[in-house]
């Protein structure tokens, strides 16, 4: 009796001990695997910080030589080079305000982005909070719009004037940048918002313009949940762990490993998850957003924008080919 009880508390601790070890081991991989990403954030800080001191520098001696980005010889509005991958910057004209915006150079097409004023971003937020407790379901109008929000609702906005203004601008850039003319007019379809819920999502699809045969989408997060969050790209992009939880995608063709050497876009772009950025696309480009788990609403403004283009073309005003080829941009073919 006295070797069984002894052999029992041995094992009892053996056991408690192989335990204790087991949970050490995990913590120990969860603290690695924690402090792997610190690393990767911290070298993606260190890089970026890098790229803005690099353009700092040159927007200093830009001014230095007082040249205007915003001038041109021909009519045109050059972007500067980044040295942010592929990526142009340029500026936009608010009053007496210049904000700046991004190029993203597809190869019939391109994508442009902006920061929206915080100022903005809160009338935004004011006016779909009012949308959607004014009217409930009854100001619901999905059917008519993007996306599958059983849990969520989409209603009509009318636009903010300086929202209306920004955008206008950027489509306009874009317009330019792609067809190498200004022989060109942007106008605003329809304006809506959009509240997502958790299991909401929006299926793969492009835009309808109605007034016009070829045109731009845009899309801007106004509020995220606490679910959704720049950390998420920090995530395993492969397995179940939230890595595309909420994210918008812009595709514009299949993706291949020879795109970056070939200096292309990625064919799925990917949408920062941070609040403010204004993404302007072309009509054909198609979206995806994807569905997310957790309390608390996702809340972005989607519009429509008609694209009306001179049948003369840029050769009548002497700027020769179109760069990007503005036939195929205006029968809506692919990118």
């Amino acid at each position: 009796a006295y070797r069984s009880s002894l052999s029992a508390a041995m094992d009892s601790d053996t056991r408690e001990k192989t335990t204790a070890m087991a949970e050490t081991a995990t913590e120990a991989r969860l603290l690695e695997v924690a402090l792997a990403r610190v690393r990767r954030r911290r070298d993606r800080a260190l890089v970026a910080a890098e790229d803005v001191r690099c353009e700092i520098a040159s927007l200093r001696a830009q001014a230095a030589k007082k040249e205007s980005p915003c001038r041109g010889a021909v009519g045109l509005v050059p972007p500067m080079l980044s040295p942010s991958s592929l990526r142009q910057r340029s500026w936009l004209r608010l009053g007496r305000e210049e904000v700046a915006c991004e190029l993203w150079p597809l190869v019939f097409s391109g994508v442009a982005r902006m920061q929206l004023p915080e100022r903005l971003l809160s009338r935004l937020r004011a006016q779909l909070d009012g949308a959607t407790s004014k009217g409930g379901a009854a100001s619901d109008c999905s059917a008519s719009h993007w996306g599958e929000m059983s849990n969520g609702l989409q209603v009509s906005l009318r636009a903010d004037n300086e929202y209306q203004t920004l955008l206008l601008q950027l489509c306009g850039l874009l317009a330019t940048s792609i067809l190498g003319s200004r022989r060109h007019r942007c106008e605003l379809e329809s304006v809506w918002g959009v509240v997502q819920r958790t299991g909401d999502f929006n299926p793969l699809q492009a835009a309808r313009i109605k007034n016009s045969a070829t045109g731009f989408a845009s899309l801007v997060d106004i509020r995220l949940p606490p679910s959704l969050s720049s950390d998420n790209h920090d995530r395993p992009p492969k397995g179940a762990y939230g890595y595309h939880d909420g994210v918008h995608h812009l595709i514009w063709k299949s993706d291949r490993t020879t795109d970056p050497p070939s200096l292309i876009q990625p064919g799925i772009l990917q949408c920062e998850l941070c609040t403010g950025w204004l993404y302007v696309f072309p009509h054909f480009v198609q979206t995806l957003t994807w569905p997310f788990e957790g309390p608390g609403e996702r809340h972005w403004v989607g519009a429509s924008v008609s694209l009306f283009v001179d049948a003369e073309g840029p050769e009548a005003a002497g700027l020769g080919p179109a760069p990007m080829a503005m036939s195929r941009f205006q029968q809506g073919a692919a990118p």
